[in-house]
């Protein structure tokens, strides 16, 4: 049997809402806090770095994206926002009607059978819906 060692790192308080987490392409570990409406950076052994967005945005997902950022979900404010890793951030209102991008997979729709619309962004552009 192969022994597991799991470390925890304070970075915030609970009140902040630690909600997903991702490595970026920094090595470095990208977490959100849905009710502070701030984005971390934690490398193990160094102290923890947070941006605030909008306070009431609700980012939820995080993933690292092919231009070497990573791109989040704003779910309460009806965007997808961009931080890279040195902490510029981006934000991008979805052209769809509300609610906001979710942590759901695409639901079918009963007509179809078809997933609904999902954002996608290249590099220095705005969310496309296909």
């Amino acid at each position: 049997m192969t022994a597991v060692s799991i470390t925890e790192h304070q970075v915030t308080d609970a009140a902040s809402g630690p909600y997903a987490i991702t490595t970026g392409p920094d090595d470095a570990l990208w977490f959100t806090m849905v009710h502070s409406g701030r984005i971390g950076r934690l490398v193990p052994g160094a102290e923890p770095a947070s941006w605030q967005l909008d306070p009431g945005c609700g980012p939820t997902i995080i993933s690292g994206g092919p231009d070497g950022a990573l791109w989040f979900a704003e779910h309460r404010a009806h965007r997808i926002g961009r931080i890279t890793t040195d902490g510029k951030v981006d934000e991008f209102p979805l052209p769809t009607r509300r609610p906001g991008p979710s942590a759901s997979p695409p639901a079918r729709t009963k007509r179809s059978g078809s997933p609904r619309p999902t954002p996608t962004a290249s590099a220095g552009s705005a969310p496309t819906v296909r």
